[in-house]
């Protein structure tokens, strides 16, 4: 009785521990150890990537007889902003032709990017997940001034590709010409928000949020204000509702919006 083997793409696309580098991580191992993978089967995606690797390390003959997968490979190993562009891209939902139309790449190449370094769209859904894999400890810890690619990760994922777009003019000084003063502004204070070591800096997260907020609704960041803390006459150590509140230690408690009295 002949026995059954597993397609590795069924077992390591479906697992959310999988990074969304897996057909490359699986290519570089069966390319050094082609004996290691005889118990599963590969997809057609990931065969194409170990022929690339085992041809590139014999460097014989024409670079590659898949330029699209060379192009992909050169975009991802160089880790810039090229690539972590078209990465932020790819989480906005926008599908690839028009991701490679919007930054000048031959569609080929963003599909062979996507199928083989960046497979991100069956999680789209899975906010969870995108944060592990594409986002880095930004979003907890707040993003380092150089770390642009996980910051755009987060933004088009978490705020579409118009914001993406302003935060990338705000944080390289391409394009800011396309945009007024008011949007740059906003682009700002989103990166503000962002770089904000949220477990050290609580209070000054939840005024820049305020403000955020209040521009968000068009209206002057005057006209909110944070709710004063008050500690019980009746238990005067415990600490006020704002430093006690809250599901996560180290994080800022929920903050309820309130209109200023007027003079």
């Amino acid at each position: 009785m002949a026995q059954h083997r597993m397609l590795y793409a069924e077992h390591a696309g479906r697992s959310p521990t999988s990074p969304p580098h897996w057909r490359w991580d699986r290519a570089r191992v069966l390319a050094a150890d082609p004996v290691r993978g005889k118990d599963w089967d590969d997809d057609q995606q990931t065969i194409a990537a170990v022929e690339f690797l085992m041809g590139r390390a014999r460097n014989d003959g024409p670079p590659s007889a898949d330029p699209a997968l060379a192009a992909a490979a050169a975009l991802f190993e160089t880790n810039g902003p090229s690539r972590w562009l078209l990465e932020a891209n790819v989480l906005t939902g926008r599908p690839a032709a028009a991701v490679a139309g919007k930054l000048g790449l031959d569609p080929p190449v963003v599909t062979r990017f996507e199928q083989l370094f960046f497979d991100v769209r069956p999680w789209l859904s899975t906010g969870i997940w995108v944060l592990a894999h594409a986002c880095g400890s930004g979003p907890h810890t707040g993003f380092a001034p150089d770390d642009l690619g996980n910051l755009w990760r987060w933004v088009a994922f978490n705020q579409g590709e118009p914001m993406l777009d302003l935060v990338h003019a705000v944080t390289t000084g391409a394009g800011r010409e396309r945009y007024t003063a008011e949007e740059l502004e906003a682009a700002e204070l989103v990166v503000g928000v962002a770089r904000l070591p949220i477990s050290r800096f609580p209070k000054q997260f939840a005024q820049l949020n305020l403000r955020w907020r209040a521009d968000a609704a068009g209206l002057h960041p005057s006209t909110y204000h944070l709710p004063r803390a008050k500690r019980s006459s009746r238990d005067p150590s415990r600490p006020p509702k704002s430093e006690s509140a809250g599901k996560t230690p180290g994080c800022p408690a929920p903050v309820e919006l309130g209109h200023a009295k007027g003079p």
